[in-house]
Formats: structure tokens, sequence, C-alpha cells
């Protein structure tokens, strides 16, 4: 959003970068508005400090109203050390309540905040997340040349009766196009979508 390291030039980083992105990136504004109508996200490592994702984040608000896609983000809670100053309890105190306004302000755009201990967490909360994600997904492959003494017509026969049923349990089916196997199944997965 603000550039790419490999080219330091082009990064967005003073203010009359961020006055002119609109019409330097307004390209990435775009798809980046279109990406939040359509997907859900997932934000990591981002403070919603910048102005251009608050720009961003009100258009589509503003366009979608409580229609808009639900989001989430994670942020660390803030730590306070066992032998304090008074100082720090103070700026504590501060970073809980900013933090407490940030999370209400990101709910206006759909953003639920998940707040977490550490930022080690993340890497559970992302295997977890994957494993959610990909539990109703079905793989299917291989291939055959010689379909023995059952037949081609039987086999293949059963392999569309397997993609259809997969389609009606609500699973996911990933296939290749393994020669003999990946076709049928698919074929029958595609015949239960149009036919159901």
């Amino acid at each position: 959003m603000h550039g790419d390291r490999s080219q330091p030039q082009d990064a967005v980083l003073i203010r009359e970068d961020y006055e002119n992105y609109s019409e330097k990136r307004g390209a990435f504004s775009i798809a980046l508005q279109g990406d939040l109508v359509e997907r859900t996200f997932l934000f990591l490592g981002f403070s919603f400090t910048d102005p251009n994702i608050d720009y961003i984040l009100s258009r589509v608000g503003i366009l979608l109203g409580q229609s808009q896609r639900d989001h989430f983000c994670l942020m660390r809670r803030p730590t306070l050390k066992a032998n304090a100053t008074a100082t720090e309890k103070a700026d504590f105190d501060y970073e809980l309540r900013k933090l407490q306004f940030r999370i209400a302000d990101l709910a206006r755009y759909r953003i639920s905040t998940v707040i977490i201990d550490s930022y080690a967490d993340t890497t559970e909360i992302l295997q977890t997340l994957n494993k959610r994600v990909h539990m109703k997904d079905l793989l299917v492959c291989g291939s055959a040349a010689d379909y023995g003494p059952i037949g081609r017509d039987r086999i293949e026969s059963l392999l569309r009766k397997l993609g259809a049923e997969i389609i009606k349990r609500k699973y996911r089916l990933i296939t290749g196009f393994g020669r003999g196997i990946g076709g049928a199944v698919a074929y029958g997965a595609l015949h239960e979508v149009y036919s159901g």
C-alpha cells in the first residue's frame, strides 16, 4: 500500500506522498475497496493510524452501510511491568484507553478486534484458522490408464457419483485433471451444482 523495499524511491513517507496518494495509487485504492467488499480480511501488524486506510474504509462503509463484510484484526494488549513507576502506570492507562477507542472505531467498519497478550500467539491463531478454513476441503486425485475387469464406464460412473456426493455434503472439491479420474469427479460435482 505504501511501497516496497525494492523500490524505496516510490515509498509513501511524507505528507505530500499521502496528499498525492489517490492520484499516484488510485488503482490500488480501487482494488483494495473491491477486496474489502468481496473478501474477509485479517489485519496483522497494522496500526490503523494511516489516513489512506481510513479513507478507503470510510468509502466502503458509506457505500455498503451495515451490509459490509466482517473483518478482523489482531492487536496486542498493552503490558505493565510489575514494578512500574507512576509515570509508567499513567502511560499504561493511556494506552489502554487508546486501545478501547481504537476498537470502538474499528467496529464502525465491521472490524472485530482480537486482543492477544503476545505477538507469538499469532502463529497458533493462523494455524488454527488454516485448519478451520480447509476442514471441508477434499482432495481427489489420481490417474487411470487401465481400468481392469471393472471397466472404464463403471469406474467413471462411480467417480461422477463421488463428485456429486462431495457437493451434496457441502464439501469443497479439489482435484486435478489426472487421466481418467479428475475429469469424471469434476463432471459429477458440476452436474450436482447445476442440477441441484
